[in-house]
């Protein structure tokens, strides 16, 4: 990945509203308790403010999931749907080029969620859920794992990493397992260069074999 991109949500002001009618309604139940002619109407607001208070205690109970699950880097998928979904890509497509953005149908575009980062900012009484969607590189790697190689003069030639990135201009390491999505695998953490290049091994380390 060469950069991420991000997307901001805020989940908590389409509940404000909510808020300010349950206190208004609990305002008008103590103002009709007092007159019998208005019990029934009195039931009623009491009746819809249970329903107001549970539907607000499970935003509530979502939101501290949400938070719970993104310190751990880990997205709330009930926080976000397919459709804005559709709308985040929609948008990256207006932005980038179609060969630096992972190629995902409807099908599989949950998927993303699984490569991308997440965080989640508080500002007074604005919780701002932001998904950071990773952008490729326009020149694409071959993802090699490596093992120490043997040379005939009983050496071992140690690779400076696990896996190495071999692309037409560059060579690159990484010591990360790659997660591989469709047709792509994907590397998420930054690679490095080294010295040590299996096209020319004079600088790469070895051990003597006994």
């Amino acid at each position: 990945m060469s950069k991420y991109t991000s997307f901001a949500n805020h989940i908590t002001n389409r509940y404000v509203n909510d808020l300010k009618l349950i206190q208004e309604n609990i305002n008008t139940t103590f103002k009709a308790i007092n007159t019998i002619d208005d019990y029934i109407s009195t039931q009623q607001l009491y009746q819809y403010n249970i329903h107001l208070s549970n539907k607000l205690l499970s935003v509530l109970r979502n939101i501290q999931r949400t938070i719970s699950l993104a310190f751990n880097g880990i997205v709330n998928i009930e926080i976000i749907s397919t459709a804005e979904l559709k709308d985040i890509v929609n948008h990256l497509k207006l932005i980038y080029r179609k060969e630096e953005l992972l190629e995902l149908d409807a099908l599989h575009l949950i998927k993303m969620i699984e490569f991308s980062k997440f965080r989640v900012i508080s500002l007074d009484n604005i919780i701002t859920c932001i998904l950071f969607i990773p952008i490729l590189y326009t020149h694409p790697f071959e993802y090699q794992k490596i093992y120490p190689i043997p040379s005939i003069h009983d050496e071992l030639l140690l690779p400076p990493a696990k896996y190495r990135l071999s692309g037409i201009k560059q060579e690159k390491w990484t010591n990360e397992v790659c997660p591989k999505i469709e047709n792509q695998i994907l590397c998420l953490q930054e690679p490095f260069i080294n010295k040590c290049s299996l096209q020319d091994t004079t600088s790469c380390d070895h051990i003597s074999v006994i």
